[in-house]
């Protein structure tokens, strides 16, 4: 699973009821960290561990988030905010001085904490994103308990039957502003998590398919027949005069069923237009190829495997991201688009932002997890070195891996090194500037190379070549054009080509 830096982390402390002073800060787990084998004998959770069982008061009452930062942070600063708030609350054990603290250390990269920079955002009040407050808070509420349970569940028993409390009410807050069709598949994925034959009590099942129906209650226009087949399916187990146990691959099929009959009926609704029919057959040819996002350079690939019909829908990807000044699409139906791609998993990081900006995000993202000890294979070894998450192919896991690796293959220019460089150790930082300054002009030897070889197979394809002309200032200062070949000609720029669909005017705001 691929590091997220934006994913919401959350500070929190454990307060002393009795002195009103903090003896523990922590965060809660990030993406990389949640699911693993907690070590409850670990040095980071001894201390606290003692203290809790020396403790005279409840230790649910001794938990709250950190309040100046009540709405979390994301994850790429996390582990400075947490080393700031254990100095800036003194919770660092001292056998003299502070007993009573808890955190055996500092944090993560604390030498790299800017204290004052720190100090004064959260004084200024630390903003990031938007998202509804009862959902932070049931969220925040969830992760801390989550984080707790891991440290001294065995100790605090009764923190588990809070978390199960937390987390059903997390979902019903976040049910409050999702989409009907969003509630049944994520109803759906709940269930499929289960043993296929574990037994779901009445009620459970009842609550959930409610939360679906007061979801399409809460529609500007009330959709009679939706309604009668969310209440069809809540007389399953009372026929007969006799009620039995619902099992949960049954519960999986009657949402994964309404979520279908939801997306139809979402998907009837649309407009007839050229950008949703296109973009149907995009989903489609992804559907079919692996989830794979279709290229307009297919037919350039060494191997043959590009066809017409890839390079037809990568040509129309192109198009309606690109053009918004007056091109074929213009990122039409947007909202539309959204929806038929959600679950494209290359759809997000392809629709949103340019080329350049989705380059500068997987390099932050590269930047972050160097900072946060993952290292390339062949990087000399260090304290704390994590092996580095492949991902499987057109994933952004993948895409970040491979950023990665062509740090070393030097792909990079030295502007760009120091971005994705920036705030990494100076002896790893070097490591890598040294191999890719040394990799750099054979790699860009092979890729001049490699260009000239793909614009060969692409004519011998029968593709075009689209002539450019570039501006040149001669000897004696006079402009002159001269002609150059340049990319290959999309479809819908001179009257469409077949297999994609088209919009008569190319200036229409659709």
């Amino acid at each position: 699973m691929v590091y997220d830096p934006n994913q919401r982390i959350w500070i929190y402390e454990y307060v002393d009821p009795n002195t009103g002073k903090a003896f523990y800060v922590g965060r809660t787990a990030d993406i990389t960290r949640r699911g693993a084998q907690h070590d409850r004998s670990s040095s980071g959770c001894t201390q606290l561990r003692e203290r809790i069982q020396l403790s005279n008061f409840r230790f649910r009452d001794a938990m709250r988030i950190v309040p100046e930062l009540p709405n979390g942070v994301p994850a790429s600063r996390a582990a400075e905010f947490e080393a700031f708030f254990i100095i800036q609350r003194d919770t660092l054990y001292h056998p003299e001085r502070r007993p009573d603290g808890c955190n055996l250390r500092h944090g993560d990269h604390v030498t790299a904490l800017d204290y004052e920079k720190v100090k004064a955002e959260i004084e200024e009040g630390f903003e990031w994103d938007e998202v509804p407050d009862e959902v932070v808070h049931a969220r925040a509420k969830e992760a801390v308990l989550e984080d707790c349970v891991e440290k001294v569940g065995d100790l605090v028993p009764e923190l588990s039957v809070d978390l199960n409390t937390a987390i059903m009410e997390r979902k019903q807050v976040e049910r409050m502003h999702m989409s009907a069709v969003a509630i049944a598949e994520a109803l759906a994925e709940e269930y499929e998590g289960m043993p296929a034959y574990n037994e779901i009590s009445r009620a459970t099942f009842e609550t959930d398919l409610n939360s679906l129906r007061d979801r399409l209650n809460a529609e500007d226009v009330a959709d009679d027949k939706m309604l009668s087949l969310v209440r069809a399916i809540a007389l399953f187990g009372k026929s007969e005069g006799v009620e039995w146990e619902m099992r949960a691959n049954v519960a999986v099929h009657a949402f994964r069923m309404l979520a279908g009959a939801l997306e139809t009926r979402e998907e009837a609704r649309m407009p007839d237009t050229a950008a949703v029919r296109n973009m149907k057959l995009v989903r489609n040819w992804a559907a079919a190829n692996g989830g794979k996002q279709p290229r307009a350079n297919a037919l350039t690939r060494k191997d043959g495997s590009g066809t017409m019909e890839e390079s037809t829908r990568g040509a129309f990807l192109s198009h309606w991201k690109l053009f918004k000044g007056g091109g074929a699409y213009k990122q039409a139906n947007r909202g539309e688009a959204d929806f038929l791609m959600r679950r494209v998993e290359w759809w997000k990081g392809f629709a949103n932002g340019s080329r350049a900006e989705k380059i500068a995000n997987l390099a932050s993202k590269v930047n972050s997890m160097l900072k946060e000890g993952y290292g390339h294979k062949d990087e000399p070894d260090f304290d704390g070195k994590k092996k580095w998450p492949g991902g499987s192919s057109g994933t952004e896991a993948k895409g970040v891996y491979d950023k990665m690796t062509r740090i070393v293959h030097g792909y990079f220019k030295d502007s760009d090194l120091s971005t994705i460089l920036d705030g990494v150790d100076l002896t790893r930082a070097q490591w890598y500037i040294q191999r890719s300054r040394a990799n750099r002009p054979s790699y860009q030897a092979m890729q001049k190379e490699s260009t000239a070889a793909a614009q060969a197979r692409s004519h011998a394809n029968g593709v075009k070549p689209m002539i450019k002309k570039r501006k040149l200032e001669d000897e004696e200062g006079g402009i002159f054009e001269e002609e150059e070949e340049g990319n290959e000609e999309g479809p819908c720029e001179e009257g469409g080509e077949e297999g994609i669909e088209c919009d008569n005017d190319s200036d229409s705001d659709e």
